[in-house]
């Protein structure tokens, strides 16, 4: 895929989810570079500016079990720009997608 306009939209807004997820389990990025097989956190700050153009799948799964979160999850955060959320209302909402949950609400409407 070509990288353009809306590739650094997507980039940058992936790297404010993980930013904000890193950051709510206090993790810092040394601590994401070391784990992730970089020299320094430099390579991995690019990720959470959003300028890194080369996000490959297993490189988002190793982010994702670091942050003990779901790639599904991640990439909502980026597609409909929540970022601006605080984090217990995203994990509130995430709760209510669990699987557990739907069964729970189906059941209310009836």
């Amino acid at each position: 895929m070509p990288f353009n306009e809306n590739n650094i939209i997507i980039y940058n807004n992936i790297g404010k989810a993980i930013k904000l997820l890193r950051e709510s389990k206090n993790l810092t990025q040394e601590y994401m570079a070391h784990k992730l097989g970089y020299n320094d956190r430099g390579a991995y700050a690019k990720i959470e500016r959003g300028e890194y153009n080369t996000l490959d799948i297993l490189l988002l799964l190793n982010i994702c079990k670091l942050l003990k979160c779901n790639l599904v999850h991640l990439m909502l955060m980026a597609e409909v720009n929540i970022i601006e959320i605080p984090i217990k209302t995203y994990t509130e909402f995430l709760d209510s997608l669990k699987y557990e949950n739907w069964n729970k609400n189906e059941k209310e409407s009836e």
